[in-house]
């Protein structure tokens, strides 16, 4: 378990072998993999490590391997963690809601983490970062890439960035249209009896409305003007699409944890 300190009385922990205070001149790739509901980054991480052994020697000592991890407080205690140690309630860290201590939103801790990986001094030939997350961590990576800052500072140095989601429970949508709704049953907006049933299906971490801080300061508006968004949401309904026929009024996302 590593410290990454976010200013001199709060810090978030992380999971590598290797300290990104370190000067890495062979990084090539940074891979972060966000844990799941479990919170046990140190598996992930893991599961990282193995497929980083099996791809070669050249894949392992050109790639940095990271988990975050977003601790509740019961593990900071059990853990004998410093009281710096920021910690979030049971589901806030995989919205991007503030720890308990610090107001800190989990999105920032990724931003500080992406921040730290585009230094130059410490790792001059990073070309690509990829953040991966599956269930609780794929709902995380995919409102972090509808709305996080991560996108826009890789940019800046010239350095992609890919966010893969793996089976999460339910999405960020970038305005009121749900798929099933609409014209021979694709997205459109709910209306009628299904809104009188589920009236908060558009409240974020559903929808973009009673947001948080952190979401409310990064979204696009409800009619996806930004680029990013665009692309983000094209993706996003050519997806739910394919998948049209699974998709029922009973089941508006509104619902689900």
């Amino acid at each position: 378990m590593r410290y990454l300190w976010l200013d001199n009385d709060k810090a978030s922990t992380y999971i590598s072998d290797r300290s990104l205070n370190e000067t890495l001149p062979n990084i090539r790739r940074a891979v972060l993999v966000v844990h799941g509901i479990e919170r046990d980054g140190y598996r992930y991480w893991k599961a990282l490590a193995r497929a980083a052994r099996r791809a070669g020697p050249s894949v392992q000592e050109q790639t940095l391997l990271l988990a975050p991890q977003f601790l509740v407080r019961k593990q900071a205690f059990q853990w004998g963690l410093e009281e710096s140690t920021l910690t979030w309630r049971s589901h806030a860290w995989k919205q991007g809601n503030t720890s308990r201590k610090g107001g800190v939103s989990s999105f920032s801790v990724l931003d500080a983490l992406i921040r730290q990986l585009l230094c130059r001094d410490q790792f001059p030939a990073l070309a690509h970062i990829v953040i991966v997350g599956h269930s609780a961590g794929a709902q995380f990576v995919q409102r972090y890439a509808a709305v996080g800052r991560g996108a826009s500072l890789a940019k800046v140095r010239g350095i992609g960035l890919r966010h893969i989601v793996v089976g999460p429970s339910s999405y960020l949508y970038l305005n009121r249209a749900r798929p099933g709704y609409g014209p021979a049953g694709v997205f459109g907006e709910p209306c009628g009896q299904t809104v009188l049933r589920c009236p908060d299906y558009d409240n974020y971490k559903y929808g973009l409305q009673h947001a948080n801080a952190y979401v409310r300061a990064m979204a696009p508006s409800a009619s996806g003007t930004t680029m990013r968004a665009k692309r983000w949401y094209t993706w996003l309904e050519s997806t739910m699409t394919r998948r049209i026929t699974t998709w029922t009024a009973a089941r508006l996302p509104c619902c689900r944890a």
